[in-house]
């Protein structure tokens, strides 16, 4: 898409929209956090306590590898 715009100008506008500033975004950008910072320590409570990353999962309608992902 981006090509197919460039494509169309003229030489010199190109040189002049490729001089400007591009806004960086973080490739790995996951959002906002899921869970809480409370929600994460009970969590991780919970799953050191041997209690399944599944059934934790579902208690809070996440993924099992947030849970599995928690740093204790």
């Amino acid at each position: 898409m981006e090509l197919a715009i460039i494509r169309d100008r003229p030489p010199q506008q190109i040189r002049r929209v490729t001089r400007q500033p591009r806004l960086v975004t973080a490739v790995n950008n996951a959002g906002p956090a899921t869970l809480t910072l409370h929600q994460q320590r009970e969590a991780i409570k919970r799953r050191d306590s041997g209690e399944p990353i599944r059934d934790i999962a579902r208690s809070y309608n996440v993924h099992n590898s947030t849970i599995s992902r928690l740093i204790p």
